[in-house]
């Protein structure tokens, strides 16, 4: 297999906004493990991270923000003013930033790589300073899945990153703070009505979720 060295594709921040405006894939440092990611609304980039991943094309990619304005991009205007935005409000105030990743209905247009047959994309506010960073400095929510092929364990050293992402990327922030690893974040769909679907539970245990005052239901139940 061909080998990189990863001083060849280590890039700052600057050249990794930069990177991701012109259309790259990027791995950089999220709260957990290192994260492979693209612009959220470059279909093109967001293809190429799923199969340089290996991942299943019917498996959304999850999202970044890196401040709560860029939910604006997400969303769409009307949600703020519809049934679900109480309790996201409630979520949001009590988790973020953190590894509580909210599944909402995205706005129209947003990829499809970034959308579940509901139309709904998985969002969080990451805490880590690098990756909220490079969201704000490249202007856009970024996509963000582990930096490993499907089925490979997920890095917190940029040592221990993959071989094969790191021929194929177009660059790598490797600047600390380093990702803490533990558990991935936590997955849940804002269902309203105080209701939650708990699609993984990682970081935010579920019991964190009863103490907040929301009740755990199955996707049968979620509109």
């Amino acid at each position: 297999m061909k080998k990189r060295d990863l001083s060849e594709v280590a890039v700052d921040l600057v050249r990794g906004a930069a990177l991701l405006g012109s259309g790259g894939c990027l791995i950089y440092p999220t709260e957990t493990f290192y994260g492979l990611g693209a612009a959220m609304d470059d279909s093109e980039a967001l293809a190429r991270i799923i199969r340089l991943k290996g991942r299943p094309e019917t498996k959304p990619l999850p999202l970044l923000v890196g401040e709560f304005e860029q939910i604006r991009e997400v969303v769409s205007e009307e949600f703020f003013e519809g049934p679900l935005f109480e309790d996201f409000s409630r979520l949001a105030e009590r988790f973020w930033p953190g590894s509580l990743s909210l599944v909402l209905p995205g706005r129209e247009g947003l990829p499809e790589s970034i959308r579940d047959k509901k139309g709904r994309t998985s969002v969080r506010l990451t805490p880590h300073p690098m990756a909220a960073e490079l969201c704000r400095r490249a202007g856009t929510p970024l996509a963000a899945t582990s930096a490993n092929r499907s089925g490979r364990p997920p890095a917190r050293d940029p040592a221990d990153l993959d071989q094969e992402l790191l021929v194929s990327v177009d660059g790598v922030v490797v600047e600390k703070p380093w990702p803490a690893g533990g558990a991935p974040s936590t997955v849940t769909v804002v269902c309203g009505g105080g209701r939650l679907v708990l699609v993984r539970e990682g970081a935010v245990p579920r019991s964190d979720l009863e103490a907040a005052g929301f009740v755990i239901v199955s996707d049968e139940d979620c509109p």
